[in-house]
């Protein structure tokens, strides 16, 4: 799907993902994200359940993984829109090699695939301070905040999405400056 530095962008559903993708991504995760591992994920081995029908877009140079992101169907119970939503996750890239395009690569995938995926809409959740480097491929910023249930308050971490169907565009207004309501970011 794309390249950096002699590497290929790999996408495996979670039947055909090797077990070294699995135990490297969560590992980095937990590095990245360790506030992520309290409570009931703190024993995971997979980044997400099959449920969701995760698909693993990684950038290996062998068998070490650099960069890791899962595209990822969004239970309609989660999100409550009444839209076919697809949840882009764990995008993470491996301190060594950040700053080298493989993030990019990685996300320029995923996004390939929620646009190709037959998804309304597709959302993902960052840091504000990454807000430029989604903005780059194609992901808009939503000011109206997301909630988590159960949550004091409005999530820290910042909602983009991508509006990719007629009815995904006819809820971009409502999508983007009020609050959504979420049973759990992914």
């Amino acid at each position: 799907m794309g390249s950096v530095a002699g590497t290929t962008v790999e996408v495996f559903t979670d039947d055909d993902v090797p077990e070294s993708v699995t135990w490297q991504a969560v590992t980095l995760m937990r590095s990245e994200w360790p506030g992520l591992f309290d409570g009931g994920l703190r024993w995971i081995t997979r980044p997400f359940e099959d449920d969701v029908a995760p698909r693993y877009v990684v950038l290996r140079h062998g068998e070490v993984l650099l960069s890791h992101a899962v595209v990822l169907r969004v239970p309609d119970e989660v999100h409550r829109t009444g839209l076919r939503v697809a949840g882009v996750a764990s995008v993470v890239t491996s301190p060594p090699y950040r700053g080298e395009g493989c993030g990019s690569a990685v996300l320029r995938a995923a996004g390939a695939l929620v646009d190709g995926g037959g998804f309304d809409v597709a959302g993902l959740f960052c840091a504000p301070s990454l807000e430029s480097f989604y903005a780059r491929s194609g992901w808009s910023t939503c000011p109206g905040g997301t909630v988590e249930d159960g949550a004091d308050g409005p999530s820290p971490d910042l909602r983009m999405m991508r509006f990719l169907s007629p009815a995904g565009r006819a809820a971009e207004r409502r999508l983007r400056e009020e609050p959504l309501t979420v049973g759990w970011c992914w």
